[in-house]
């Protein structure tokens, strides 16, 4: 027996009110899941309670792991790089299903060097002129050459890498030390 209910009832103008009773549902939800009584799928009216990206992503990783949420529903990642990166990980997919999310995520990714560099471990390698934002962050461009490509840079992005440890890495001490750190690991790796 499949059950029903409104969900206009976890509904409210106040934000803190609707994310706890769209956690709450989260959990009913999958009770329910749990007595066969709610079957995963595309559910327009129970994605739109999911007003921020991290219950979405608890909605898709507790409730609807097989299905992930609709394109429309896929939207709400574009608000936290790193919650729509696990969210592509939790469903299994490089892409979102909207080809204009798709392309608003990658230029995300094309822009943050720690983002890419996790999408990439996962999905695969940038173009060798995207490959330019890793001289950003020595941390991300080590991930990147350790994990993604297994080596050396092409000869360009190598050279501005080395051209970039000439370069005032970081604000703070602590930054500074370990961009340094991530360089020399990356030169002692690839030589």
């Amino acid at each position: 027996m499949e059950i029903t209910f409104n969900t206009d009832a976890y509904d409210s103008p106040n934000k803190n009110i609707q994310r706890r009773r769209a956690k709450r549902l989260i959990f009913l939800l999958r009770n329910l899941m749990d007595h066969g009584q709610f079957t995963p799928g595309i559910h327009p009216e129970i994605e739109r309670l999911m007003s921020v990206p991290s219950l979405a992503l608890k909605y898709v990783r507790f409730v609807n792991r097989e299905v992930g949420m609709s394109a429309e529903g896929e939207k709400i990642f574009l608000k936290n790089k790193n919650v729509a990166l696990q969210y592509l990980s939790e469903v299994k997919r490089a892409e979102f299903l909207d080809p204009k999310v798709q392309r608003r995520w990658y230029r995300m990714v094309c822009r943050d060097p720690a983002v890419a560099a996790q999408w990439c471990k996962s999905f695969g390698r940038l173009t060798e002129a995207e490959e330019e934002v890793f001289i950003k962050d020595m941390c991300a461009m080590k991930e990147y050459a350790f994990h993604v490509i297994r080596g050396k840079f092409p000869e360009k992005i190598h050279n501005m890498i080395l051209l970039r440890s000439f370069d005032d890495m970081g604000k703070s001490a602590w930054s500074r030390e370990r961009q340094k750190q991530s360089l020399q690991e990356y030169l002692r790796y690839v030589s």
